[in-house]
């Protein structure tokens, strides 16, 4: 039994840093668990996640995966301040944001999977929703809405950080030695 084709999914090819197609047999293929250990899944899964439904070829490298990670930052930080919402009103303007970024966000989706318009929509909501943050003109209630539905996309895409990461008790004693070496003009 054949599928319909709409139901086939196609993706981009994948090629690496040289702009190569990744291959075996060229040698320029990189395991995933390198990005896995070196990145994090969060940030590896909006790399690749990013251009699913990207009619050009990806090339998966450690500068689209640092960009990831900034994206990845940005909600973590986004979803912290929204746990700190204080203010009990709700505001429809707020609660219009995300109506109408859910509806978006929707038709994305459902428009031949399209993860890079879908993570657009929350990256504009995210973009709309920081100046109430930062003046104060957000409710509870809106904060609540808005994580749910950031649950909602993590729960379809995997992209949004589930928990915050503690930094290694290694990495802050690095960067204790490196603050000191700093402080004494120690410089090689």
């Amino acid at each position: 039994k054949r599928l319909p084709f709409r139901l086939v999914y196609l993706h981009p090819l994948l090629k690496g840093d040289d702009g190569q197609k990744m291959s075996k047999s060229i040698g320029n293929v990189i395991p995933l668990e390198y990005y896995l250990e070196k990145f994090g899944a969060d940030v590896t899964r909006m790399a690749l996640i990013s251009y699913l439904s990207s009619q050009e070829d990806f090339i998966f490298s450690e500068e689209t995966l640092k960009q990831s990670r900034g994206g990845v930052q940005r909600i973590r930080e986004f979803l912290a301040r929204l746990e700190k919402v204080e203010d009990s009103q709700q505001h429809d303007a707020v609660a219009s944001m995300l109506s109408s970024a859910k509806s978006h966000y929707d038709y994305y989706l459902n428009n031949d999977l399209n993860t890079q318009g879908a993570i657009g929509v929350l990256f504009s909501l995210l973009k709309e929703v920081y100046p109430r943050l930062d003046t104060k003109t957000i409710g509870q209630e809106n904060a609540n809405n808005i994580m749910d539905f950031l649950n909602e996309v993590s729960q379809a895409l995997g992209i949004i950080p589930s928990e915050y990461e503690e930094v290694p008790q290694e990495v802050l004693n690095l960067v204790n030695q490196r603050q000191k070496l700093r402080a004494d003009k120690k410089w090689e």
